[in-house]
């Protein structure tokens, strides 16, 4: 018989879908867009009280999403819920991120901070993605030439 496929890690694809490209536009959009939340206010708010708002809000709004989970087909199953300590980290690493992004922009505005952590977490995505342990993280680059002309232009 045929041999079963080998699992895959979660959140590793093989191709790129029009659905993913619209959606992380539409997360580039609201990723520029939140730290402008913070210049809105009357008076400047505490950087890490600004972040626990925040914070309180991805809960929120995540605990918002559950309902549509059943509308998210990975291989023709559901969208499966539950608790991995690896999301708990990246949850941690997203509450630094934005706390240091609203310590950075009173410190040195909005327009270079946003340019800087952007430009950034291009870089870092990258290696994490060319070098991190396969297959759970990194994919073979197509073209290391071309890989590092683009971080050269970046």
């Amino acid at each position: 018989g045929a041999q079963p496929s080998p699992p895959r890690a979660a959140m590793v694809v093989t191709e790129v879908t029009l659905p993913g490209m619209i959606l992380a536009c539409i997360s580039a959009f609201f990723n520029g867009t939140f730290p402008i939340c913070g210049q809105l206010c009357k008076t400047n708010p505490d950087p890490v009280v600004f972040n626990t708002m925040l914070t309180v809000g991805v809960l929120i709004s995540s605990l918002a999403t559950i309902p549509f989970f059943p509308l998210v087909q990975l291989e023709g199953a559901g969208f499966p819920l539950g608790w991995t300590w690896w999301g708990a980290l990246a949850g941690g690493f997203l509450v630094f991120s934005t706390m240091f992004s609203f310590v950075a922009i009173p410190l040195a505005g909005l327009a270079l901070s946003s340019a800087t952590w952007s430009c950034c977490a291009v870089v870092v995505s990258f290696l994490w993605g060319a070098l991190g342990p396969r297959p759970e993280v990194g994919q073979a680059m197509n073209s290391e030439a071309l890989s590092i002309i683009a971080l050269i232009i970046l």
